[in-house]
C-alpha cells in the first residue's frame, strides 16, 4: 500500500496505490518534492514527521481504500493495523500509523 504525496498548485495532496498490498506501506512523493517536520496534506491524509518519516491517519486510509468491515479487504486492513501496532508504528492517542517515505 503507498500513499502518494504530490504538490498542486503548492498545495500537498494524497492519493492511494496499491490499495490491495497490505504486506507494504509507505508515502512515496516525487524526488525534487521538499517538505518539513509538520507538514501535511490538504485533506490531513498526511503529516509529516520529518524528510523521511510520516504519520498516516487511518481514517483516511479507510475511506480512501473503501475498506469496509465484515469483507475480506476490510479484514486484511485491520491485520495490517495490528501488525503496526505490534511493532509500535501507530501514534499514541491518535489514529495514525507511522509510514516512511520513498522519493521516486
Amino acid at each position: 500500500m503507498r500513499v502518494r504525496v504530490e504538490s498542486e498548485n503548492e498545495v500537498l495532496v494524497a492519493s492511494l496505490r496499491e490499495a490491495d498490498d497490505f504486506k507494504s506501506f509507505c508515502v512515496e512523493m516525487p524526488v525534487a518534492l521538499r517538505v518539513e517536520a509538520g507538514s501535511s496534506t490538504s485533506e490531513g491524509a498526511v503529516e509529516f514527521a520529518s524528510a523521511e518519516e510520516a504519520w498516516v491517519d487511518r481514517g483516511w486510509l479507510t475511506e480512501a481504500g473503501e475498506f469496509q468491515p465484515g469483507t475480506a479487504a476490510g479484514e486484511s486492513f485491520e491485520e495490517m493495523v495490528a501488525f503496526a501496532a505490534e511493532r509500535g508504528w501507530l501514534d499514541p492517542g491518535s489514529s495514525r500509523i507511522a509510514a516512511h517515505v520513498e522519493r521516486v
